[in-house]
């Protein structure tokens, strides 16, 4: 059987860690089954700092300066998003045409948040009317997000959909989508390999948790800063009451909603203090998702925000606790767990400041229980990933 070739469509900018650990691990997945691989990317000069090495060739969207002024009318205007998202995707749907390939729209959590997913929509639109198979791969749904009539419609015209957690597939199937074109897996970035970087020698000898933060559980809760007193409050308990270092670990370097600005006012306290603010490792350095998860890989514990922070914890065997902010963190610590006490807590239920302390207390009481249930069910879970990536590769599409 001749094996179509697959475009990697949706990826939002590897300045994106997550985005970048999906990309990467889905095209080492799908070629080591055979499938070339393309990657559809906004901004070819950007991602190509993050490497391209995991792709066959790399197709780019529209752009230039007439397009960006019909971007900017459309916004501005007309407020005609679909429209204008429909027109970068013009070079993208022609690459798909042209050689006879398979749209991965690599999914993450699109389907999460209360805000129309014109990038996906549009694609899956556009490959609906042409005949071109259409794929979600790796997705999040948010079952009260996708009632909405324009996202449920858009979830329907998919050929296939790889859920991330059994939570999406109950929601899919509730939905009324066909449960014989849902393929149940894992995120495709617990099959990311790390790569070696160099770390603090201090730093290492001694030991040290990771720590991740971000803006956007901040904004979750009524009351940002209640949310940064908590991640404080941890810090601060960790330097008093271990010899540990704490390596502050950004997982998203650019734009609004990047890390390490927020990583730098949550330790602006500590600078105060020599002696604490000595044992912070502030990882400000331009990594990509491969060397992060090194960084994570080899610390004791891990308390993230970003999903996929958690899941190079997880994937690492890193006892690991979750600051939510969507139905993701949720899924993937009920399917590793069954639960999600003590180990997710929603940003938004921040009230007191000191959650996050209570978090680890209990998470370093149960180190050695947690590390051998994540060591007993890692190799069955990240096998999921592997075989909807050997499905995908080998499926018939029949035409």
């Amino acid at each position: 059987m001749l094996k179509k070739s697959l475009i990697l469509c949706g990826h939002t900018g590897s300045h994106n860690r997550g985005a970048d650990a999906i990309v990467k691990s889905t095209a080492d997945l799908l070629r080591g089954c055979g499938g070339e691989v393309r990657l559809a990317s906004y901004r070819r000069d950007a991602d190509s700092r993050y490497g391209f090495e995991e792709y066959d060739d790399v197709c780019c969207y529209a752009s230039g300066k007439t397009f960006l002024k019909f971007i900017s009318l459309g916004f501005r205007v007309l407020h005609l998003h679909g429209v204008c998202e429909a027109v970068r995707q013009i070079p993208v749907i022609k690459s798909l045409k042209n050689c006879d390939a398979v749209s991965v729209s690599v999914g993450g959590d699109t389907y999460c948040y209360d805000m129309e997913p014109y990038q996906f929509r549009e694609m899956n639109r556009a490959c609906f009317k042409r005949g071109i198979p259409s794929v979600l791969w790796g997705c999040s749904v948010d079952k009260n997000i996708v009632e909405n009539k324009s996202r449920y419609n858009d979830l329907m015209r998919y050929s296939l959909i790889f859920p991330r957690e059994q939570e999406t597939c109950d929601a899919l199937i509730s939905i009324g989508y066909p449960k014989k074109q849902i393929f149940k897996m894992c995120d495709p970035a617990f099959t990311l390999k790390p790569s070696r970087v160099s770390i603090p020698r201090d730093v290492l000898e001694r030991g040290y948790i990771a720590v991740n933060a971000s803006q956007v559980v901040a904004d979750d809760n009524a009351d940002p800063d209640i949310v940064f007193e908590a991640y404080r409050r941890l810090i601060e308990h960790i330097l008093d009451n271990t010899d540990l270092y704490v390596a502050m670990v950004p997982h998203v370097y650019d734009g609004e909603s990047q890390d390490v600005g927020v990583h730098r006012k949550i330790c602006e306290s500590f600078k105060a203090d020599a002696s604490k603010y000595s044992r912070i490792w502030m990882v400000e350095k331009f990594y990509n998702s491969k060397e992060l998860k090194y960084i994570i890989a080899n610390s004791r514990m891990l308390f993230a925000a970003r999903t996929h922070a958690s899941i190079a914890g997880y994937s690492s065997l890193v006892p690991t606790f979750v600051c939510g902010y969507s139905v993701k963190a949720v899924g993937i610590a009920k399917d590793l767990f069954g639960t999600t006490d003590n180990y997710v807590l929603m940003a938004r239920d921040i009230a007191e400041g000191d959650e996050l302390v209570r978090a680890f207390e209990w998470l370093n009481e149960h180190y050695t229980e947690v590390k051998s249930r994540l060591t007993e069910v890692m190799p069955e879970y990240v096998k999921q990933a592997c075989d909807a990536a050997r499905y995908l590769a080998d499926y018939s599409w029949n035409n």
